[in-house]
């Protein structure tokens, strides 16, 4: 919330009028009267009930096309799918909810998911996408995470693990 907070006061001080709404979840009843919860987060995602949605985006992947690819609006993720088409033998595609609609941006995320040989090339497409939107600014970085640590020839067995933090399990120190 403190993020929040802190955009709120910056985009006031530029004249604009803003409200925090924290999403969480709702308990509900069903039609069978079960009762069950409601993703406050998603119901707005799906339906594009927000002007500005303040999320905690985590690359789960060495792939950058995976989170990039989610801001493209040619299909690929940032999307929902209606399942409730499944008996007409289909899920319709939702268009993205983000309003962002780069003819270039799309093209280079279209180029990057084409190139399967190169991957020197496909980082090219996806750098070049990241630049684009960077530029356009349809996201805002605000926080990015970082790990600092200390090395010493005294120490041993110390790994990382696929996401880049570290893992101690094994950990030697000389003369211990």
């Amino acid at each position: 919330i403190a993020i929040a907070n802190y955009a709120k006061g910056v985009w006031e001080g530029l004249g604009f009028k803003v409200d925090i709404k924290k999403l969480g979840s709702k308990k509900t009843l069903t039609e069978n009267e079960y009762e069950v919860y409601v993703d406050q987060f998603e119901e707005a995602f799906k339906t594009g009930e927000f002007d500005v949605a303040g999320i905690d985006l985590q690359m789960f992947s060495t792939d950058a096309f995976s989170t990039l690819a989610s801001f493209a609006s040619n299909g690929y993720s940032g999307t929902a799918l209606d399942l409730s088409n499944q008996a007409g033998g289909g899920w319709d595609l939702k268009p993205s909810v983000t309003g962002y609609d780069s003819e270039k941006y799309n093209k280079a995320i279209d180029n990057a998911f084409a190139e399967k040989a190169n991957r020197e090339k496909r980082a090219e497409y996806l750098h070049e996408a990241e630049k684009i939107l960077l530029e356009d600014m349809p996201v805002m970085p605000l926080v990015t995470l970082q790990n600092a640590y200390a090395a010493s020839k005294s120490l041993s067995k110390y790994s990382f693990d696929f996401y880049g933090c570290p893992v101690f399990t094994n950990l030697k120190l000389k003369k211990y």
